[in-house]
Formats: structure tokens, C-alpha cells, sequence
């Protein structure tokens, strides 16, 4: 994984990447960059849950035109296609690096996708009203559709 980021910041694939480095024993959310490259070698994978996608979400709005890089479990994932759909990131400015997600005497390298509920048919932006739909359009729409 290190070295994905490293190559990824060296090569302006991402400008910041959203990762945990260890400060004082523990994880903590950390901003990588091309300017301090050399602290990659201390970004760690571990146990710590902190939602890096709503630090990507503050970073974006800061600043749109960065790409932006995280460590993604399944959650975050998730997070992110909602996100997405709320035009709150833009996918093409993202790049994520999946990382496993919750440890179980379950399952091996268990991840919370088995909690999962099955895909929906569409997102709620590819079916939803158009913007400043009236009643009467909507009451238009056959109950099949």
C-alpha cells in the first residue's frame, strides 16, 4: 500500500491521499502529499474507524480541483457512492485503495459487505424527479414506472 501511495503522489495521480499515520501510538487521520512524501513510510493500516470520506468531502470543497486519494473499507465505499449521487465528490477526482475492513472469528478477512443489503435497481439521482417537477407531472408517471 505504501508504495501505491507513493507512486500515486509522485506521479500527480492524487494530490493529497487520506490515510493513518501514528502519532504518539495512535492511528490517526493524515494528509499525505507530494511535500512531505517521505512520512508514506508511516502510514499505517489498522483498527481505527474515522470517517475519512467526510475529510475528503471538506478538502474538495476547500479546494475542487485536487485528487484526492483514501483508504476505503466497505463503509467508506458506501459512503462515497451516497456522495456521489449528492454531488458532494466527484467520482473522476477520487482514487481509493480497499483496505479490509472488520476482523471476525466468522470469517476470515471477514468485511462488512456480508452485512450488506442486495444492490437496489438505480441510484435515487438516475430515478429521481427532475428538479422543480410540478404535481401535476408527477401524477402524469403510470404506477409501472
Amino acid at each position: 500500500m505504501r508504495n501505491t501511495v507513493r507512486e500515486w503522489l509522485e506521479t500527480g495521480r492524487v494530490d493529497i491521499f487520506i490515510g493513518y499515520r501514528l502519532f504518539e501510538g495512535h492511528p490517526l487521520p493524515h494528509g499525505f502529499t507530494r511535500d512531505n512524501i517521505d512520512q508514506v513510510a508511516e502510514l499505517v493500516e489498522g483498527t481505527a474507524r474515522y470517517p475519512l470520506e467526510k475529510l475528503a468531502v471538506r478538502i474538495a470543497a476547500k479546494e475542487p480541483s485536487l485528487k484526492i486519494g483514501l483508504m476505503a473499507r466497505d463503509c467508506t465505499q458506501r459512503a462515497l457512492k451516497v456522495l456521489y449521487i449528492w454531488n458532494q465528490l466527484d467520482p473522476d477526482r477520487i482514487e481509493t485503495i480497499t483496505v479490509n475492513c472488520c476482523p471476525s472469528a466468522i470469517k476470515d478477512h471477514a468485511d462488512c459487505s456480508y452485512l450488506q443489503r442486495p444492490e437496489t435497481d438505480a441510484d435515487p439521482k438516475v430515478l429521481g424527479w427532475k428538479k422543480g417537477a410540478s404535481i401535476a407531472d408527477c401524477e402524469k408517471i403510470s404506477q409501472e414506472e
